[in-house]
């Protein structure tokens, strides 16, 4: 790990950082495993939330540095139903809006490409989520999805 990250661990572990907090800070180091398994998103959504998330939160880690697995994290937050306490109760859960915003996605590159999502080189899945930022890409519907 990189002086950085040292330094990231230093601080975690210092009698400055209530148990609470540390168990939190460590469990968003935890890296990319190629045989995570899903819990909540299907396979294929999981796929096209990693994708999505290499684009909008790059990590470039140095050679000392590792990649955090944010795809992970989100998909077992998913899967306990935890999210930050606030919704509107007419709105689908954080799983339906997920696995709805993730369809969505690759029905958008199947209208742009004929290919899903994962499948576009990182350009065009760039090009894809800036059009869906700015509004230019829209649907009319984006009902939960089971």
């Amino acid at each position: 790990m990189s002086s950085s990250g040292d330094a990231y661990l230093r601080l975690i572990h210092s009698p400055r950082v209530s148990p609470q907090t540390r168990k939190v800070m460590l469990t968003r180091l935890a890296v990319v495993d190629p045989d995570y398994a899903p819990m909540a998103l299907a396979s294929g959504e999981f796929d096209t939330l990693r994708h999505v998330l290499a684009r909008v939160i790059p990590q470039l880690p140095g050679e000392d540095e590792v990649e955090i697995d944010l795809a992970a994290r989100m998909d077992k937050q998913l899967a306990d139903a935890k999210g930050d306490g606030w919704r509107y109760a007419s709105l689908p859960s954080d799983l339906e809006a997920y696995r709805a915003g993730l369809l969505l996605l690759d029905e958008f590159a199947f209208a742009q490409s004929k290919f899903a999502f994962t499948l576009l080189a990182p350009e065009a899945q760039e090009r894809l989520l800036q059009g869906v930022a700015s509004g230019e890409l829209q649907s009319g519907r984006l009902e939960p999805v089971s």
